[in-house]
């Protein structure tokens, strides 16, 4: 197997929906090669927005906070060139809400290529 000696980042990245297709592009831009990506729910510091109630096909005019509203989780492993330049295009994005959290990837092997380290990615 080959292996390189660059080293690799994981970013996990939480946006809303909205962003995913910006996000996306952004990516295609910096050539990153795979993307997971998960829908799901959580919640933050920033107080959310009340969301009109709903009970049995409804609306009843009342508002309620949401304990969790979805999200979107995308997760990427680049090399660490790449990081401060996504990262600075994710700042961008309208409205600009989420986090991104950079884990460092001791290795990674490719089992389809046999490759290893940044080929691998």
């Amino acid at each position: 197997m080959s292996s390189a000696t660059t080293n690799m980042k994981q970013l996990d990245i939480y946006i809303p929906l909205e962003n995913v297709s910006e996000a996306t592009e952004i990516f295609h831009t910096h050539e990153v090669g795979g993307i997971s990506l998960s829908e799901i729910k959580g919640r933050g510091k920033i107080p959310h927005e009340p969301i009109p109630d709903m009970v049995r096909s409804y609306w009843y005019g009342k508002k309620m906070t949401p304990e969790y509203v979805n999200r979107v989780h995308i997760s990427i492993i680049v090399s660490d060139p790449k990081v401060k330049p996504i990262i600075d295009d994710l700042f961008k994005l309208k409205p600009t809400r989420g986090k991104v959290f950079v884990r460092d990837i001791l290795e990674a092997y490719d089992l389809v290529s046999k490759t290893a380290g940044e080929a691998a990615i």
